[in-house]
């Protein structure tokens, strides 16, 4: 299932670590040098994360989007809350840009679907063929 978060809602996060200003410089770094689409290596959490700057047609209308496309955390750091502050940063990034949504392609699993629904607020959306 595909997902996605229109941003006009956003809850900006406190108490941010040394490790989350790293990852936020990141994400903000591949936005800023426009990049279309790429990997965003961190380090610190021994983290890839696969993202597009884009535009994609939602309910007829083209929109701006930052797609999240895979996300892979090394085990030693999952369960730590680190998805959940990348998905809450490209939407501080997303709001700050003028980006009007975030795409998250094919959450495999209905159990993270279910928390990226009720914590981020995100929207279903299917496609003609699902």
């Amino acid at each position: 299932m595909n997902l996605i978060k229109p941003l006009s809602r956003f809850n900006k996060m406190n108490n941010e670590t040394n490790i989350d200003l790293t990852i936020k410089d990141k994400l903000f770094e591949f936005i800023d040098l426009n990049l279309r689409n790429g990997f965003v290596r961190i380090d610190e959490i021994d983290t890839d994360i696969y993202l597009r700057n884009t535009k994609r047609c939602i309910n007829n209308e083209m929109i701006s989007t930052i797609d999240l496309a895979n996300i892979n955390i090394n085990d030693d750091f999952q369960n730590k809350g680190y998805c959940s502050k990348i998905i809450q940063y490209l939407i501080e990034i997303a709001k700050s840009k003028n980006i009007q949504a975030i795409y998250i392609e094919c959450v495999l699993s209905d159990a993270i679907e279910h928390i990226i629904i009720n914590k981020f607020d995100f929207i279903k959306i299917k496609y003609n063929d699902e």
